[in-house]
């Protein structure tokens, strides 16, 4: 869910996440539930922008702290795309962006932990810490956390052999903003490329030779040859199944 400040600093967004999860929250916090995904990414980054934060602090009231009402946020008028892949590359890449986050806050606790077993400053690690990045763990189960990225993966994908059809310039393909974000998802996109050059082969070879810094193509090869190539060094690295 989406959280907003009613009270104070007013117009705050925060997105809540496993981080949150059994967190007690105070009466000044206003909640917005959007059971779409793709959208309430969409709400949350909108929620933010100068229309959003603007439309949120328009009937502050209150003579020394100021103050918000839940009714004025269902007051704020949401421009929601008709077109489904502009939504999605609004909203996803902001769901994308909030993962990111939590799983390097992940990374930064698990570091404190280790450096509190090997001697390091034990003192300044809570000792509660392992059950609390366990439960944080807990609710990011794969199939969840790639849900986001696969439907990013997918928008990104039609965009680029929509918007790429009628060219011949390898050049403009990689340069397309599409593929390079795919290339910026790392290799956490490598099950999905793979996935997608198998059922659909097309140019995504410099993309996994970016990604993984590898190349098992034999010289001299065709596009045939170098997909199946990639296909088989997928498939034994367990990216296909």
């Amino acid at each position: 869910m989406i959280l907003i400040t009613d009270s104070g600093t007013v117009g705050r967004v925060v997105y809540a996440t496993a981080y949150h999860h059994g967190a007690v929250g105070t009466n000044n916090l206003i909640r917005v539930v959007v059971e779409n995904e793709v959208l309430r990414g969409y709400v949350y980054q909108f929620l933010q922008s100068k229309l959003g934060q603007h439309q949120l602090k328009a009937n502050i009231y209150g003579a020394i702290v100021d103050h918000i009402e839940p009714d004025d946020v269902k007051q704020i008028f949401v421009p929601i795309p008709k077109n489904k892949a502009t939504l999605e590359s609004i909203g996803l890449p902001a769901l994308r962006s909030v993962e990111l986050q939590e799983q390097a806050f992940i990374e930064q606790e698990i570091s404190k932990i280790e450096l509190a077993q090997c001697g390091g400053f034990p003192n300044e690690v809570d000792p509660d810490l392992p059950r609390k990045i366990h439960s944080l763990i807990e609710p990011l189960r794969p199939a969840e956390v790639s849900s986001v990225l696969a439907l990013e993966f997918k928008a990104h994908v039609e965009k680029w052999r929509q918007e790429t059809q009628h060219t011949s310039s390898m050049t403009k393909m990689i340069a397309h903003p599409s593929y390079r974000r795919i290339m910026g998802m790392g290799r956490d996109a490598l099950p999905l490329i793979f996935h997608e050059l198998k059922e659909r082969p097309d140019h995504w070879l410099v993309a996994l030779n970016a990604i993984t810094g590898e190349d098992p193509v034999p010289a001299d090869s065709k596009f045939n040859e170098a997909v199946e190539a990639w296909l088989a060094g997928g498939e034994e690295k367990g990216y296909l199944k």
